[in-house]
């Protein structure tokens, strides 16, 4: 089953790193805040707004998705596996690396810093911040992020400051976890 989960995730990340065109080129006319931005209501082009991000623990790993990638990826080790797909929205590579028990996907900014886009639980072998991972509870999602959510097809998401959390269901266990920059 852990071996099937991770497969469909692999799979559905790298089919989202290629359906965004046959030539992963940008007309340059994307809306995509760069990471490297700060946050400032009066630039004149308010397409520059920053991610601020969302900071979430896995154990003793500490991981910003919006902020900087490429230090925590040297700081994480020698992936499992590592995928990579031009960027539809900025020069450069999207990037998945999978780690055991967890995936972390990588874009572009406008600046070429690569920064983190989506968190991905794998395996029970991981928790977010300590509270949640796949084989937790309804009650146990509710407590960490609430009842705001919307759900569909059994996916419940949770529009955070700086994120969107997505909780997989199966009934009333968890099966996946993500957690995507804004």
């Amino acid at each position: 089953m852990k071996k099937l989960l991770i497969l469909l995730l692999a799979l559905s990340i790298g089919v989202s790193l290629i359906a965004c065109g046959e030539d992963g080129t940008s007309d340059g006319s994307d809306t995509t805040p760069s990471i490297s931005d700060t946050t400032n209501d009066t630039e004149p082009d308010d397409t520059a707004k920053a991610n601020t991000g969302y900071t979430v623990s896995l154990g003793n790993i500490t991981v910003t998705v919006g902020g900087d990638a490429d230090a925590l990826i040297a700081s994480l080790g020698e992936p499992l596996d590592y995928m990579e797909a031009p960027s539809c929205i900025h020069e450069g590579y999207d990037k998945v690396y999978i780690f055991d028990g967890y995936s972390i996907s990588t874009s572009p900014a406008a600046d070429g810093t690569q920064y983190v886009s989506e968190l991905a639980l794998t395996t029970d072998a991981v928790m977010l911040d300590g509270t949640l991972m796949i084989g937790s509870s309804v009650s146990d999602v509710e407590a960490k992020f609430g009842t705001d959510y919307t759900e569909d097809f059994g996916i419940r998401t949770y529009a955070l400051d700086g994120a969107t959390v997505s909780v997989m269901l199966d009934g009333d266990t968890v099966v996946g976890i993500t957690v995507s920059a804004n």
